[in-house]
């Protein structure tokens, strides 16, 4: 295939719909095209298909924009190992991706301390406790914390059909994902299980010179595997997650990725699709249309910087002149962590950091507002204050 055809395909909008480009350029002209890409264009990832085949992608068409390595790479603005607020917001986007039953004042609630009262706080419970567990550096990446993980996050809520054998890691049978009329998806055959999830295991413990994308590559890979029978979609925005921060992305744990993939919901899924339609065409697992969608519409998403900066600038002066008690250290990194940009009032916070007196409250948000660190908004005769925002 000469140069200006490879070209013609390769740069076409919609070069990676393949039933598009044999439609459009023929099945002579696409089969000449995928020789191309598999000899001198596709860069092999050391992760298998259910063929035994390695998986591709085309790196020339997915870096993501350097400003998403520096959010997730700061450190938290809170102090905290991970920021409420945004935990509270993926814990309910991750819902919302897979229609799974809650509503934000139970998650607010089981987020803020309280035990559950029910099934649903029981679910909620459970990713708070595996979001506190990826949160933790120590807790590395072996198979054995992978289960640590599941049984953490997901086991509770699991009906009594779905839950794994005794001494399993995995699942013992075959699960196929469907829309309710159709088949969409069948996980590799449960006898390959051990072998793919170790193989998997092994990846992320190695680092890579694009974190980011690699980080996406094992949410599609356990996606794929889908070595559970429920909970795999979670499980897999878990890892990424946890993948990151073992890499050294601390801000992974106070921004809600998931809140991106929620939003454009419709075209995450598409993009699993794609990957499936494209596969019967070219005989290969390109991941590319994942990875393009992961930077597009969430790594390229994440705003430049935390959205206080100034105010945390501000703060750390006032702690180096020793201008602020411990518990008001403890309110603010509270604040930080609980309400993010979002605004509270002086009974909330009472009521949410449940160990201080009233008087105590007032004083730190008038402190920290003569200190510009907080602004107030004034309804009626109530007031509400946040984090004064660049």
């Amino acid at each position: 295939m000469d140069l200006k055809d490879f070209m013609e395909i390769y740069r076409d909008n919609n070069s990676d719909n393949l039933p598009k480009m044999k439609h459009k350029y023929g099945a002579e002209r696409l089969k000449q095209f995928l020789s191309e890409l598999k000899s001198s264009f596709y860069e092999s990832i050391n992760l298998i298909d259910a063929a035994g085949q390695q998986l591709v992608f085309l790196p020339e068409k997915v870096r993501p924009h350097a400003d998403s390595f520096k959010l997730l790479h700061a450190q938290g603005p809170s102090g905290r190992t991970f920021g409420q607020k945004a935990m509270e917001d993926e814990t309910a986007a991750t819902f919302d991706i897979e229609g799974i039953d809650y509503n934000r004042e139970s998650v607010r609630r089981i987020f803020a301390g309280y035990a559950p009262s029910n099934k649903m706080e029981q679910r909620i419970a459970g990713m708070k406790r595996g979001i506190e567990y990826i949160g933790n550096q120590r807790n590395t990446i072996n198979e054995e914390h992978l289960f640590r993980l599941y049984k953490l996050a997901i086991w509770d809520s699991l009906k009594p059909e779905h839950k794994l054998l005794p001494n399993s890691f995995y699942r013992h049978d075959t699960v196929t994902v469907t829309d309710g009329t159709k088949a969409l998806h069948t996980g590799l055959p449960h006898k390959k299980l051990p072998v793919s999830m170790k193989r998997l295991i092994s990846y992320m413990q190695t680092g890579d010179k694009d974190e980011l994308r690699k980080a996406a590559i094992i949410h599609f890979y356990l996606s794929y595997v889908h070595p559970y029978f429920d909970g795999n979609g979670r499980m897999a925005r878990l890892m990424q997650m946890w993948y990151l921060v073992q890499r050294g992305y601390p801000g992974t744990m106070h921004v809600s990725l998931s809140k991106y993939i929620e939003a454009t919901r419709r075209k995450y899924y598409r993009a699993f699709e794609q990957i499936e339609e494209n596969a019967k065409i070219s005989g290969v697992i390109d991941v590319t249309p994942f990875l393009k969608y992961m930077n597009e519409h969430v790594y390229d998403q994440l705003p430049r910087e935390f959205p206080y900066r100034k105010s945390i600038e501000d703060y750390t002066d006032l702690v180096l002149e020793g201008a602020v008690t411990e518990k008001e250290r403890d309110l603010w990194q509270f604040v930080m962590s609980a309400y993010g940009t979002d605004e509270f009032s002086t009974k909330q916070l009472e009521k949410d950091f449940r160990d201080v007196a009233y008087a105590t409250v007032r004083s730190f948000v008038m402190k920290f507002e003569d200190e510009g660190l907080l602004s107030r908004q004034s309804y009626g005769n109530r007031n509400k204050y946040r984090i004064s925002v660049d």
